[in-house]
């Protein structure tokens, strides 16, 4: 991590609790051919030794006690000196040319607002690895035929700072699919969106580790897609979104 330039790149990453996986991704991060970069990470009330590691690796903490996923993805972004944003998360490491692509799509594609790829999970379990490879597919397949980016994932969504803020940031009270479903939907009205399958990101499997049947329903149906829904129609939030830890 670059500090002695002005970073071109921001990743914002939020925590709670990220002790046991945000080594792994700041390593990553450090091990990053495109140097001119910082690291934020707005920490949601830690008491393990998340905190500790991310000071260890330099990181920039920004302290936010009780903050959503959507909150803390905008205070990030908020007091980011970078011109690009790069969403991350703790649990996912990336490539060593991730933003050096990231960067590169910018610069060749001065018209587009964001970029995104895919994420590919642990194989353990197989289901979630399997489904996850399907719906990147099909994702992918859709982009190459009508140029629609129809899904995002946050921890591999980047965009320029400017355009962010022109469509007016994330909307607070959807705290489930705020930082994907939403902010997408906003970007695309600020620009085109940039969809490149060979920018690839792993993500823990540790969101399917509580069987296919909590996973697919009490955080996928429920916890993301009806909240998501509620919270839009009620512009409030219903079903509060929990984050698996």
């Amino acid at each position: 991590m670059n500090e002695s330039a002005q970073p071109d790149v921001s990743v914002v990453i939020p925590t709670l609790q990220e002790g046991k996986y945000l080594q792994r991704c700041l390593q990553s991060l450090q091990e990053q051919s495109y140097t001119c970069f910082e690291v934020i990470i707005v920490d949601g009330g830690s008491t393990d030794e998340t905190l500790d590691i991310a000071r260890a690796y330099g990181a920039r903490i920004v302290p936010a006690p009780g903050s959503t996923l959507v909150t803390a993805r905008q205070i990030g972004v908020e007091v980011a000196q970078g011109e690009i944003i790069v969403g991350a998360d703790a649990d996912t490491t990336y490539p060593a040319e991730h933003l050096a692509r990231i960067v590169s799509a910018f610069q060749r594609h001065r018209e587009i607002v964001a970029v995104g790829g895919i994420a590919i999970f642990e194989p353990d379990p197989w289901w979630c690895h399997l489904i996850w490879r399907i719906s990147y597919t099909i994702t992918s397949l859709i982009y190459r035929l009508t140029g629609h980016v129809v899904y995002l994932a946050a921890s591999n969504m980047s965009f320029r700072k400017a355009a962010f803020e022109q469509t007016g940031g994330y909307t607070m009270y959807l705290e489930a699919a705020g930082d994907e479903l939403d902010i997408l939907a906003k970007l695309k009205k600020a620009g085109r969106i940039f969809f490149d399958p060979q920018l690839v990101v792993y993500p823990s499997s540790r969101r399917a580790r509580a069987g296919f049947l909590a996973y697919y329903l009490h955080y996928g149906v429920i916890g993301y897609v009806l909240a998501y829904a509620l919270s839009r129609h009620f512009k409030r939030i219903v079903i509060k979104y929990q984050p698996v830890r």
